[in-house]
């Protein structure tokens, strides 16, 4: 017996009371898929602060589940739960105007120049900002980004074929994994500053070189990365580089060589060994291991896209440097996913490298 839609508007309304018309009414009812209850018992299982997604955990860096912000940090200044942008300048500079309260949102400009851990500089008018990255994530309950997350999210990039993309093609992406590019993001200086992002996750291109078709006619400025659950996460390459939670000695940086001698000093390095002798390739990591940087095994170089190291190869200064990853807006051809940085102290807010610098937080999720 066939029911139309007005009939079992009236099954439901008025003969709810009869378990024949129930039985037929709930045969119909089931029969489609409900996404608002999907979503919701998707909820019940994991839930994240408005402005996150959830990443799945990894064994290899003995992650769990957690949340993190999808965009970059901003800053609320207005308290409307928005990202605010200031009037000049090419991001939220946190020294000249110290933000009240971070927000993940697609609006305004990532924050920048502003400290790891708790700030010992001075503002040009002699105040003290005690203002880091780390202290503005556990102030709203979360923490910053570690190390093993940052590698968490990128690992799990590079293992979805979403991210491999072709960059003679105009657009296309869904490459066989380690073969075309991963993209760098907003990362060749043009436009001369960092951007917001778009609140339509297919804009991918917002903003860039690249934006006027849509990454159309090239997809190497894509902003956005999916991840294999299939969330979307804004500008973890590119745009301004990512603070991670780890410091170590700068005595202890990894070292690098090349077909014909060890280098001294500062310089980019690549992850492994290129066709090219004079390419310089770490050799030794120091106090980090090869997983810290990239996915172990793979032996990818940045003609792939997924970055290069600055570091300062066996250097005869001590001290404590901080990791930064991705790369920003200026980094051009060394942004990538496994792009690093040794070159920031933690207490540093003040260095040309800190005007491109952000930070995201994380949590774990709510149940």
């Amino acid at each position: 017996m066939l029911i139309t839609v007005g009939e079992l508007g009236y099954l439901v309304y008025f003969k709810t009371q009869n378990r024949d018309y129930r039985e037929k009414a709930d045969e119909i009812l089931i029969s489609e898929p409900n996404p608002s209850f999907i979503k919701k018992e998707e909820s019940k299982a994991a839930k994240c602060p408005a402005g996150f997604i959830l990443v799945p955990g990894d064994s290899s860096y003995k992650t769990v589940d957690f949340c993190v912000m999808k965009y970059e940090a901003k800053c609320d200044f207005n308290g409307d739960g928005f990202g605010d942008s200031p009037s000049k300048g090419e991001s939220w500079n946190n020294l000249k105007k110290p933000c009240p309260k971070i927000v993940s949102s697609a609006e305004g400009l990532p924050i920048t120049n502003i400290s790891l851990t708790d700030s010992i500089s001075k503002l040009k008018n002699d105040e003290s900002t005690e203002a880091s990255a780390k202290k503005y994530c556990e102030g709203s309950g979360w923490h910053l980004l570690t190390n093993d997350e940052y590698m968490t999210i990128a690992k799990n990039i590079v293992e979805s074929d979403k991210n491999w993309c072709n960059p003679q093609v105009p657009d296309k992406c869904g490459l066989e994994i380690g073969k075309g590019v991963v993209p760098s993001g907003h990362s060749n200086d043009k436009p001369d500053k960092a951007l917001p992002a778009s609140i339509d996750d297919n804009d991918s291109c917002y903003l860039t070189g690249d934006a006027t078709d849509g990454c159309r006619s090239n997809g190497a400025q894509k902003r956005t990365f999916v991840l294999k659950n299939n969330e979307i996460i804004w500008d973890i390459v590119g745009n301004v580089w990512e603070m991670v939670d780890l410091v170590i000695n700068v005595e202890n940086q990894p070292s690098a060589k090349n077909a014909f001698e060890l280098r001294t000093g500062w310089g980019w390095s690549e992850f492994y060994p290129t066709d090219d002798p004079n390419e310089w390739f770490l050799f030794d990591y120091g106090s980090l291991k090869p997983s810290d940087l990239t996915v172990s095994g793979t032996n990818w170089t940045s003609a792939l896209g997924i970055g290069k190291i600055s570091h300062n190869s066996r250097p005869n200064v001590t001290g404590k440097v901080a990791l930064i990853r991705g790369g920003s807006w200026t980094s051009i051809s060394n942004a990538g996913i496994f792009t690093t940085a040794l070159i920031m102290g933690p207490y540093d807010n003040l260095l040309n490298i800190n005007n491109t610098t952000g930070f995201r937080c994380a949590v774990k999720p709510s149940i």
